[in-house]
């Protein structure tokens, strides 16, 4: 009896906890698409193909990495593939409209808290 009744508490419990994470992942994502955003204006323009060594991707290059990655984990979400767009150029005004149009692509704006 006791785990009849610790099973149908574990279950009317589930939604509630469902909703937590699902809010606190979009919690999250909205707060790393904002602080991403700010960092690639903050950058100065000049300094979007600085690498510290060669090897390296350049600072553009990791603005646009960010945003495909949020893609490639938020597609599977919405029964897609991965897109592999990328910026016209490395320059601060691609880098920054491809992260701004590539993230609101995504199907986090469909989902609701």
């Amino acid at each position: 009896m006791r785990t009849i009744a610790a099973a149908l508490l574990l279950v009317s419990a589930l939604p509630a906890f469902t909703q937590d994470v699902k809010s606190a992942i979009l919690s999250h994502l909205k707060v790393s698409k904002e602080f991403t955003l700010k960092v690639a204006e903050a950058m100065p323009a000049e300094s979007y193909d600085f690498k510290l060594t060669p090897p390296q991707m350049s600072f553009g290059g990791q603005m646009t990495h960010l945003a495909q990655g949020l893609g490639f984990f938020l597609s599977p979400f919405a029964g897609e593939k991965p897109s592999e767009a990328k910026p016209a150029s490395n320059s601060k005004a691609d880098v920054i409209a491809f992260v701004k149009t590539y993230v609101r692509q995504r199907p986090l704006s469909g989902w609701r808290r």
